[in-house]
């Protein structure tokens, strides 16, 4: 897949995310391959959508790999967020 022309000016902007990948597509992915019990190591994790995926499916054996501080602290806001809700 080529990126969009958006997609390429948002890059060259440093803009902090492309595209964010919907929780819906890892929990599908889950539903297929997966099972509550696996474990998931998601690198480069960026806005944490993955885990959110295992926290909904009932897989808590994720590791979340981002080397970015500021986005790891914003992931780590949206998992307690999403842990309130439950």
């Amino acid at each position: 897949m080529f990126p969009s022309e958006k997609a390429q000016r948002d890059l060259d902007t440093g803009a902090k995310y492309i595209k964010e990948k919907p929780v819906a597509l890892y929990k599908t992915l889950l539903s297929l391959y997966g099972h509550p019990n696996c474990w998931i190591l998601d690198l480069c994790s960026g806005a944490g959508s993955a885990a959110v995926a295992c926290m909904e499916y009932g897989c808590y054996h994720c590791i979340v790999a981002e080397k970015d501080p500021e986005k790891l602290r914003m992931i780590r806001r949206r998992l307690s967020k999403e842990e309130k809700e439950r």
